[in-house]
Order: structure tokens, then sequence, then C-alpha cells
């Protein structure tokens, strides 16, 4: 069972909704509804088959869109009418499209979920819609509507995705999918490694066989107790309600079915249109253990069709329902990616839809035997240089210092001794001598005497060519620059402008250089606004780097 450290500090995360209400979930089956007028001006991000699929398919990145509003402090509302059949509207209104491109005002029903964004935040929003891309259609509302709105949502979500069973791949190759997948959002740990702070709203487990492993399993519990929402799929179904029971009271047992039957379709976890295609795999259906029965707080989305009746994908809560988090779901079937094919898909919007349920508003005390207080680098010259301090330590053995190239698989380059136990500010610092080409993500662990350990947030560095550490400023110019990064600028260099037709209009051979390696040159003030290419010589090495020139 995964222990609880000593407190050393303490990491407070507040999650409120808009109006200041911490409770009144809509969690459990018969929500009940909440009307809000959204006024004219507001933008939709429609999740219906029809709407979304620009591609020729439903596209993912309508979740990834919703993922940067919130990461970028912009509030979004999620409409899921209480009470809906199966692909029933959520409401329909007068709208029009604004992106990826324009289109005439119309009447629109908009079905399974679509997302809302105040006009408020219009202006923000749809800037960031623009410099996301990837196709999503994104409405404008033309008349003001009254919408049964699920949840506000205002927390910037953080995954971790377990990787117990080596099987990661299922889900982060779906937050890929729908661009969602920087390392500043997402983690691979092992589930031991979750515990009831750590800040996680998401925590979820693909395909994982195992038994009696209370070490894993016991700290999933524990994280979703404290108001934490966790998926489970596949074999990780098993895995988990065998050893904590938290659907039934006596575990599950694997079953077989053929068609599949859809319930609770106005749940969040049920948002998405038309069926599900069942991909297969060493869970699919399941059934409570001969004795058992489902807990009171258990619901079924989808289940087959005929008795007997078996599981296929359900929720729970574990908590309170008039307190946000402690949702648990269950999916069956090993993996739905590969395929654009809509009934795979689906499988691959459920993952999605865990994303966006509240987690707990409560107040989370962090419990570290190591006080990290600052991680970060740059480069220098060849090499990357890593530096990092300790506001305090307890029983720190050594840190171990790792790299990747894609912020999921790490190896480890070095290992710096700690401190042991103090109080006291510590600092350290590592060398990569043979850094990666491109951006590269490091990462610190720390490692206690007893050899348990802890993994803090990667950072990300770039191994720049030389000619990228140029930078001149300012920029535009009106009548000179400096030039930063050359290391063997004097006086002796000299500098040339060109214009675009590739004609060199300027030479200076006076070049003022100080002692720093900063230099400056001037140009004649009669230079026409315009763009150019400034190329300087010096006693080693060519650069060029693109110049404004804009008259005051």
């Amino acid at each position: 069972m995964f222990i609880c450290k000593r407190i050393i500090f303490f990491i407070c995360i507040i999650f409120l909704n808009n109006d200041g209400n911490l409770f009144a979930q809509n969690d459990l089956p018969a929500p009940a509804s909440n009307f809000e007028n959204i006024p004219v001006g507001s933008l939709i991000i429609p999740m219906d088959n029809a709407k979304q699929s620009i591609p020729g398919y439903f596209n993912l990145r309508a979740y990834g869109l919703v993922n940067l509003m919130l990461q970028n402090d912009i509030p979004v509302k999620w409409a899921i009418r209480s009470g809906k059949s199966k692909d029933g509207n959520d409401f329909s209104a007068n709208a029009r499209r604004i992106l990826p491109s324009t289109q005439f005002p119309n009447w629109f029903d908009f079905r399974a979920g679509p997302f809302i964004v105040d006009s408020t935040y219009k202006t923000a929003a749809r800037n960031l819609a623009i410099s996301f891309g990837g196709s999503v259609a994104v409405y404008e509302l033309t008349e003001s509507i009254n919408v049964d709105i699920r949840y506000t949502l205002d927390f910037k979500p953080r995954i971790a995705v377990c990787s117990n069973g080596g099987n990661q791949n299922i889900h982060s190759s779906i937050l890929t999918e729908a661009n969602m997948n920087n390392p500043a959002w997402v983690s691979i740990i092992p589930a031991n490694q979750i515990v009831p702070m750590c800040g996680y709203t998401l925590v979820s487990e693909p395909h994982w066989n195992a038994s009696n492993d209370t070490l894993h399993t016991f700290a999933v519990y524990r994280y979703l107790k404290n108001g934490g929402n966790f998926i489970a799929q596949c074999a990780g179904v098993r895995t988990y309600e065998n050893d904590d029971t938290l659907h039934t009271t006596t575990g599950i047992t694997s079953q077989s079915g053929s068609t599949l039957a859809y319930m609770n379709a106005d749940m969040p976890v049920m948002q998405f249109e038309n069926n599900l295609t069942n991909p297969g795999g060493s869970l699919q259906y399941w059934d409570r253990n001969s004795g058992g029965s489902f807990r009171s707080t258990t619901y079924t989305g989808i289940r087959t069709s005929s008795s007997p009746f078996y599981q296929f994908m359900n929720g729970s809560k574990v908590i309170p329902n008039n307190q946000r988090g402690g949702n648990l779901f269950y999916l069956g079937g090993h993996d739905y990616g590969g395929s654009n094919a809509s009934g795979m898909i689906n499988g691959r919007r459920i993952y999605l839809n865990t994303i966006f349920i509240p987690p707990s508003p409560n107040v989370y005390c962090i419990t570290l035997p190591v006080n990290l207080i600052s991680f970060y680098g740059k480069q220098s010259g060849h090499k990357i240089s890593l530096y990092w301090a300790t506001a305090s330590e307890e029983n720190n053995d050594y840190f171990i210092l790792e790299r990747s190239i894609d912020g999921v698989h790490f190896e480890e380059i070095a290992k710096v001794n700690g401190s042991g136990t103090v109080s006291t500010v510590s600092y350290y610092e590592a060398e990569d001598l043979t850094p990666l080409p491109g951006t590269s993500y490091y990462r610190l662990s720390q490692v206690d005497y007893d050899g348990r350990s802890e993994v803090f947030e990667p950072i990300s560095i770039r191994n720049r060519k030389k000619s990228e550490l140029v930078s001149i400023y300012p920029n535009p110019a009106s009548k000179g620059v400096y030039v930063i990064g050359i290391p063997s600028c004097d006086r002796q260099s000299r500098a040339e402008i060109i214009n675009s037709v590739s004609s060199t209009v300027h030479v200076s051979h006076s070049i003022n250089a100080d002692e720093n390696g900063i230099c400056y040159f001037s140009f004649p003030e009669n230079l026409p606004e315009g763009l150019y290419t400034i190329r300087i010589t010096s006693k080693e090495e060519v650069f060029m780097s693109k110049l404004v020139v804009r008259r005051n």
C-alpha cells in the first residue's frame, strides 16, 4: 500500500464554479435541469457528427479546442439537456458558422453535448480557435437562447495516463489526436505515483491485467475518494474492480455478448452520436460475481441489448453527489484507435468526455519529501545546463535527471547526490553534454534512502542551431539595430542590408562592439520602409536575420 510521507509543505488547489457554489453536481442519472440564458454572440463548439466533421469524420480536435480555452482561463459551458433520449437535441438556435470558414445564418439543432463560450470571452476565444486551427467548426449565436447547462467548466485539465500494463499508448494516442498531448497537461506514470493531492483532474488506466496489486490500485482508490475522476478500460476494469470493489460488492467476471444498448443518454460520458463499435479485447462484457450486487450509485451507460444484461460501459460516484468529482468509469474493449469509422471514434469520445467532468473543489495538501522551488535549463554552447534548487529535504538520497524527445519516454542521463535532511536552500546543477536536436524534455526524480521516489513535472528546452541563437533588436527599427549572439562579432565585421529582390542596399563597415559581444550598426534614415535581410560577416562566420524597417 502506498504510504504518504511526512508533510513538508502544502500546495493548495481550489476548483470553484463561476457562481462560487462548490456543490450541486449533476453526476448521477436523473440530473436536474439548469437553464441559463446564453446571449447573442456566444460561440458554440458543436459536437454532433454533421457539423463537426470537416475532415470527413468527427474531428476530435474539437475537444482539444475546449481544453485550450480552459488552459487559457476562458470558462466553457457544457450543454447537456437533462432527460434527452439517445442522439436527441440539446438545444436548437439561430446561428452561423464562423470557423474554419463562414456560412450564412440558419436554424440548427445541436446535439451530443456541445460546448459554449459566453459572448464576454468571444474575441479571446475566437483568436485561440484561429491559432489552434485543425478545421474545428465554431458557430456564433445570432440570437439569445435558454440552454440547459450541465457544467460551467473553469478548471485546467491535468491528465495522468497510467503505464502499469505498458499500454499507455491506447489513451495517449487519443490525446495526441485531439491535440491535447502537451507534457504540461499530460503525464505518463505508474498508478502508485497517483496521490490524492497530485493535482490531476483525471487519471486513466488502459489495458492492465493484474490481480491483488493494491500497491497501485489503492493509490487510485484514495485519489477517487478525495474527489478525482478515473476511467479504466479493458482488463484494467477487472483489475481495479476486483481489488477495490467500487462498482460492486464482490467484484466482477468476464462475460460474452453481441449487440449493444444505450442507457442514460444525458450523462456526460455518453455524449456521442450514433452507435459504438466493439473493438474486441480481453475484457468486453462483465457482470457482478455470484452473490454480489451493483452498488446504488453505479449506473449503466452501455450494456447488452437482451437478457442476460451484461455491462459494457458504466459509471459510478464514490463520494456524495452534492460534491464535485469522485467519478469512476469502466469501458470494455481494448483499443478504439486506428479507424475513422464513427463507431470507433465514439470509443475515443467516451474517454475524452471524462476529461471535462469537473473534479473536486476541495483544498488538497500534498506531502513531499523534497520542496523543489525551481528547475530550469539553458543552452550553453553545445551543451544544455540544468539547474534546480530545494527549500528543504528529508532523507533525500539522490536525484535522477532524465531526458525525452517526446515527453513520454524518458532515459536517465545523470545522477546527482542529494543533501539528506536539511532545512536550508540547496542548489544543484548537471549537464547534458550530447543534447538531442530540437526540443527535448527534462525531468527530475528524487529518491529517498528507503528507495521511495517522487517524480517532478518535466520542462522543455530547445537545442538551437548557432544561427538561431542570433537576435536583433529593436525589430522593427528605424535607424539602427543591436545584434546579440555572434561570438566573433567585432569592429572588423561587416553588415549588409538586402532587399526583397536580393539586392544589397546598404553596407556598414563601422560596427560598434562592446566587451559583451553586443554589436550595433546603423543604416540610412532614408532607407524605405519594408522587409529586409541583414547579413553579418564576422571573421569566423556569416549570420542572416530578417529586419523590418519602419519609420516612427
